[in-house]
């Protein structure tokens, strides 16, 4: 499997963050940072992404958490690239394309890529 295939199996997404081209990755730890940091949990983050009522916070906790989970790590050996002040303003500036690829990343967290979809096995359900 190259390594293009399996990150888009892991349900990451491309996105250029404060003029670095990084990717933001739906991990555990990345979802759980998420849900806990806003609130929410994340199909309500999508129901929001979706009806366009997703706020610049959220979209930059998101983009913070996923390029953890994405394993990048920068400054004082933290797993922290840039700081989360840095990528809002980012955000704030690009808005448009941090909703398109935050409604990537909140569908990807729910199983919604189709390489996923296609390689998962199927299994019976239970009391059929």
């Amino acid at each position: 499997m190259s390594g293009d295939t399996a990150k888009s199996i892991r349900g990451e997404v491309p996105v250029e963050v404060c003029g670095r081209q990084l990717t933001i990755a739906p991990t555990f730890r990345a979802i759980e940072a998420i849900e806990v940091r806003l609130g929410v949990g994340i199909p309500q983050l999508l129901a929001r992404c979706i009806s366009g009522d997703m706020r610049i916070r959220d979209m930059t906790v998101i983009v913070h958490e996923g390029i953890k989970g994405a394993g990048y790590h920068g400054r004082n050996g933290t797993a922290e690239l840039l700081k989360f002040e840095e990528i809002g303003e980012d955000v704030l500036e690009h808005v448009g394309i941090y909703a398109t690829a935050v409604g990537k990343f909140l569908g990807n967290a729910l199983g919604g890529t189709d390489q996923k979809k296609d390689l998962a096995p199927t299994l019976p359900t239970p009391g059929l």
